[in-house]
């Protein structure tokens, strides 16, 4: 069985296990990672239709984003950030909800999305209806991932 493949990247046990909820009620398989470095090492090995990053993770998240969006293999995979608006901040978010293509600046002055290539958004993380629905309007049909049916975690 071919299901689409999201990679949920966040350091709160809770919000692991809600986003997982809703990666699977979106009709997808969860790739999950604590840690950002546990994200790369997962990144290097597959390509996820989309990539679920918490806002939670601040400077090594937008770090994570930049990194994303300037490998050309992964520069097309749909991004979303989502936290409380105080998280966001490093990531530019100014209180509303959207799409960064560049120049959201971050801690130092510097873009965490710089030279963004790919689709990433950055808005206030919603209720699990909500996510559900944002998953289901991010994906494409065309970004399959070939796993085996469950959840991996890395």
């Amino acid at each position: 069985m071919t299901r689409r493949a999201v990679l949920i990247v966040s350091p709160i046990p809770a919000q692991l296990g809600a986003w997982r909820t809703a990666v699977r009620r979106a009709g997808c398989l969860s790739l999950e990672a604590s840690t950002v470095e546990r994200a790369r090492a997962l990144l290097q090995k597959i390509r996820p239709s989309l990539i679920l990053i918490s806002a939670a993770l601040a400077a090594d998240g937008a770090s994570l984003v930049a990194a994303v969006t300037e490998t050309p293999v992964l520069a097309t995979v749909p991004v979303m950030v989502l936290g409380s608006p105080r998280q966001l901040d490093p990531f530019g978010h100014r209180g509303e909800p959207g799409i960064r293509a560049a120049g959201a600046e971050g801690a130092g002055g510097r873009t965490a999305a710089t030279a963004l290539s790919g689709p990433v958004m950055v808005r206030q993380e919603p209720d699990s209806d909500g996510l559900v629905t944002l998953l289901r309007e991010a994906l494409t049909p065309d970004s399959a991932l070939a796993l085996p049916t469950g959840n991996w975690s890395v």
